[in-house]
């Protein structure tokens, strides 16, 4: 075996072995001292705090799910990881979230212009019952439909002219 795959395989070997004693850890730490121990081992690793904590927090989460500290062991950090980033993701779906789309300052003003004047025929006051009533509007349209209003002939020269 050549110096540097023996080091690769050193490093491997001690990678696995701080996540081990990582899990170790995190089994001992109780919840309202997660930030504390985070931050003691991060200053002394010299790495960083947050990163550290996010790692226990995703422990602990895998152990109140009724696994196994064998489990988490054998399932490795980047999985582990992964999996409470996921979770963490889907429980703070907000209601309501930005939609956003790069456009000219002048694009803005005009489709803000259009979609006040549509707000104040139809009397609408919030705008999730304008884009319930868009998109009840547009899910109706045909391709075709599509395809005319957006005048594809002229969207096809727009587009080979680029």
């Amino acid at each position: 075996m050549t110096e540097p795959e023996r080091s690769a395989n050193q490093y491997v070997v001690c990678t696995k072995g701080q996540w081990k004693e990582l899990v170790a850890v995190a089994v001992d730490t109780a919840p309202s001292q997660v930030e504390k121990t985070a931050k003691a081992i991060a200053t002394a690793a010299g790495v960083g705090w947050q990163t550290v904590r996010e790692k226990i927090q995703a422990i602990q989460c895998v152990l109140r799910g009724g696994y196994s500290t064998e489990y988490i062991i054998g399932r490795g950090q980047k999985q582990t990881i992964a999996d409470y980033r996921k979770a963490k993701a889907e429980k703070r779906l907000d209601p309501y979230v930005v939609m956003g789309w790069r456009v000219t300052a002048e694009t803005r003003f005009a489709v803000q212009s259009e979609v006040l004047r549509i707000c104040k025929v139809l009397k609408i006051k919030h705008s999730e019952t304008f884009w319930t009533w868009w998109h009840a509007e547009a899910s109706g349209w045909t391709e075709q439909q599509i395809r005319h209003s957006g005048g594809e002939p002229r969207l096809k020269r727009c587009s080979e002219e680029k």
